[in-house]
C-alpha cells in the first residue's frame, strides 16, 4: 500500500477465557443490536469492524482435535492503532469490556494502556493490505455526503428563487465545506429496529484454511511476495472496499498426545455486491501466481485450474461474523470516490469564488458537476 495512506487495519486472533464462548456469543448479539444507538456512531474513524467466534480452528486432518475456542476481530480505521484502541477504551468502556471481555487475559478497557498493549501483543500482522481510498478518512467521507446534498440543494433552487434563499443554502455548502457534519445517532428504539430491518448482519467475506505441516514460513514469504502488486491485483476486481491476507497463528491448545494445531492463512474483504459473484470473480480474474500466494500451501488447495472448484473450496472455508459493524451505509467504492471527488470539486469551485458577486457565483452553480461520467 501507499505511504500517503491515512486508513490501518487491525486484525487479532485469541482463544477465549474458559467456558465463556456461548456468553460472548450472546454479548455479541446483544451489541449488534444496540450498535446503532451507540457512542461508537461518534467516534468516527472505524469504517469496518467485525468479531468473529470458532468453536475451534479448522484442521482438515482428520484427527477430530478441537483447540481452545476463539475469537477473531477485524477492522479498517482511520489513524494511529494505539489511539484507535485507547479512544475506544475511554468512549467506550462498557462495551469493550464486553466484546473483548472474554478474551483470555484480558486487562479491561480502562486504564488505556495494558489494554493498548494487550492489542498489540495479540494482534496479527497484514502481509496483504488494500484499501480502495486510502487517503480518505471516514470523516472525509461523510463530509462528502454532506457537500453532495448542499451541491444538490443548490442545483434545485428554481430560477425565481431570491437572492437571500441562494445565499443561504450556499452558506449551508460553506459551512459543510469548513466543518463535516456531527452524525445522528438514533434513538434506541429506531437503532434496534434499523439493526432488525437490516440484512447486513454478515458483510463481505471472511477465508481461514489451515496451513499444511511446516509451510508456515513458505506462505508468508508467498505472501511477502504478493504484497508488492496486490493493490493492483485487488484493484481490478472492481467494487473491493478493503482486504487483507494474514497468517493467524495457533490460538488452541490440547494434551500432549494431541496434533499440534495448524497456523491458518486468513483473507477477508469487503466488497461490493454479491458474495457468491465476488468469489467467483476472485477465483477467475485473480491469476495463478496470485492464487497460489494466497492458498498454495493450505491444505486441500485445489489449484487455480477450475473457478468453480476453487470458488466452492473458498465458500466452504467462509467463517461467519457473530457481530458486524459496517458504516458505508450501502454505498459502492464507485460511489466513494465519486462523491469524495465532488468535495474536492466543491472546495475548488468556493476556493475560486472568493470575492465573485453572488450573482456570478449562481450562474456557475448549474454547470458545478457538468461533464461528470
Amino acid at each position: 500500500m501507499s505511504a500517503a495512506s491515512r486508513t490501518n487495519a487491525l486484525t487479532i486472533a485469541l482463544p477465549l477465557a474458559p467456558w465463556r464462548r456461548m456468553w460472548c456469543w450472546l454479548v455479541l448479539r446483544l451489541l449488534g443490536l444496540l450498535v446503532r444507538s451507540s457512542s461508537l456512531v461518534r467516534l468516527r474513524f472505524v469504517h469496518a469492524a467485525g468479531w468473529i467466534i470458532v468453536g475451534h480452528l479448522p484442521s482438515d486432518d482428520g484427527t477430530g482435535f478441537r483447540p481452545r475456542p476463539a475469537m477473531i476481530f477485524l477492522s479498517d480505521h482511520d489513524g494511529d492503532l494505539a489511539e484507535y484502541v485507547a479512544a475506544f477504551g475511554v468512549v467506550l468502556t462498557w462495551s469493550m469490556n464486553r466484546a473483548f471481555g472474554c478474551y483470555e487475559g484480558y486487562p479491561g478497557a480502562r486504564p488505556t494502556r495494558p489494554f493498548v498493549d494487550f492489542v498489540e501483543r495479540g494482534r496479527t500482522r497484514e502481509l496483504v493490505r488494500y484499501a480502495a481510498y486510502r487517503e480518505v478518512t471516514l470523516t472525509d467521507l461523510e463530509q462528502a455526503v454532506a457537500v453532495a446534498d448542499r451541491i444538490a440543494e443548490l442545483q434545485r433552487l428554481p430560477d425565481t428563487a431570491d437572492d437571500d434563499a441562494f445565499a443561504a443554502a450556499y452558506q449551508r455548502l460553506l459551512d459543510v465545506l469548513a466543518l463535516a457534519p456531527q452524525p445522528v445517532v438514533p434513538s434506541l428504539p429506531r437503532g434496534l429496529w434499523a439493526a432488525l430491518r437490516s440484512r447486513s448482519t454478515d458483510p463481505g467475506l471472511t477465508v481461514l484454511v489451515p496451513l499444511g505441516e511446516g509451510r508456515t514460513p513458505d506462505a508468508a514469504a508467498a505472501l511477502g511476495e504478493l504484497a508488492g502488486r496486490s493493490e493492483a491485483l485487488l484493484e481490478s476486481l472492481g467494487g473491493v472496499h478493503f482486504a487483507r491476507a494474514a497468517i493467524v497463528p495457533r490460538v488452541g491448545r490440547g494434551p500432549a498426545s494431541a496434533p499440534p494445531v495448524r497456523d491458518h492463512v486468513l483473507f477477508n474483504a469487503w466488497f461490493d455486491g454479491d458474495r457468491a459473484a465476488f468469489v467467483r470473480r476472485l477465483s477467475a480474474q485473480l491469476d495463478e501466481t496470485a492464487l497460489d500466494a494466497l492458498w498454495g500451501c493450505c491444505v486441500g488447495y485445489p489449484g487455480a485450474d477450475d473457478v468453480g472448484v476453487l470458488a466452492d473450496w473458498i465458500l466452504r472455508h467462509r467463517l461467519r461474523f457473530t457481530m458486524a459493524v459496517d458504516t458505508r451505509d450501502g454505498r459502492s467504492v464507485a460511489e466513494m470516490r465519486r462523491l469524495v471527488d465532488r468535495r474536492e470539486r466543491a472546495l475548488d469551485f468556493v476556493t475560486r469564488g472568493q470575492g465573485e458577486p453572488l450573482s456570478e457565483i449562481r450562474r456557475q452553480i448549474p454547470t458545478l458537476w457538468s461533464g461528470e461520467a
